[in-house]
């Protein structure tokens, strides 16, 4: 029922300095099994929309979506442009769905109305922008930022009615919510699936089934699948004490023995 692809953050984040090859990425997903690919490494790096669907197909896989990052507020509107720039790839591709991160935070005490507000309404400039190239913004809530939990959602989605959600069962385990209650609330705005574990002891994600979310994946798949939700569940891991390719075995092997 589901499309199962792995993100490439863990690579990104495992060469630190930049100096590894897309193509590397796309060959070591491929090898572990997975059917598509979210890519989170700079627009200038892939190349053109035709280069890399040529890469892509070579290895058999999908394009899910690219990843981008919206600050809570921007002088330059740098941030903006950048995440315009990527829905414009995308839409050269004809692929329907934007992941965005954002609205970094320094403390809990920026969550404030007026914050929410003005996040709110970059937030919706930019997915009428998106709306007008074919594509939904899936915005990710995420540790740090001025989203975190399911209360927080709550308040951001009073304010917008163009922005779509991406779910993670890591950050919401970590940040104390629990994905299935914002799974049944927000079926019709689900358009993204992020999979990952938490290790509560070391304060870190991990593979799937190597912390404290383990089995009840299986649950929080079963309950997405209900939702409605029929899209791709993306395997992602921000940092590994393995290697990029082990760890996407790992998360690939999970799934498969539950049948997903």
């Amino acid at each position: 029922m589901f499309k199962i692809a792995c993100h490439s953050l863990t690579w990104g984040n495992y060469y630190k300095d930049g100096d590894y090859p897309i193509e590397l990425v796309l060959k070591e997903v491929s090898e572990a099994g997975f059917e598509g690919i979210e890519i989170f490494e700079p627009i200038s790096r892939l190349g053109s929309p035709q280069g890399l669907k040529e890469l892509l197909n070579k290895y058999n896989l999908k394009l899910v979506t690219l990843s981008g990052n919206l600050n809570l507020s921007s002088p330059d509107n740098k941030d903006m442009e950048e995440a315009k720039e990527k829905i414009r790839f995308l839409n050269s591709l004809k692929i329907g769905t934007f992941m965005l991160c954002g609205g970094w935070i320094k403390s809990v005490s920026e969550k404030t109305d007026d914050n929410f507000r003005k996040f709110s309404e970059r937030l919706e400039e930019l997915a009428a922008f998106a709306k007008e190239m074919g594509v939904q913004i899936a915005f990710h809530p995420h540790l740090g930022c001025i989203v975190e939990t399911k209360e927080d959602i709550e308040r951001l989605f009073k304010g917008v009615e163009l922005t779509g959600l991406c779910l993670d069962t890591a950050h919401l385990t970590a940040a104390g919510s629990n994905p299935i209650d914002v799974i049944k609330k927000y079926s019709k705005e689900l358009k993204l699936v992020h999979l990952k574990d938490w290790d509560a002891r070391e304060k870190r994600f991990v593979e799937l089934g190597k912390g404290i979310i383990g089995d009840a994946l299986s649950g929080i798949i079963k309950e997405i699948g209900g939702a409605g939700y029929s899209g791709w569940l993306v395997c992602e891991l921000d940092e590994t004490r393995r290697t990029p390719k082990e760890s996407a075995r790992i998360n690939r092997k999970f799934l498969k023995d539950r049948g997903v």
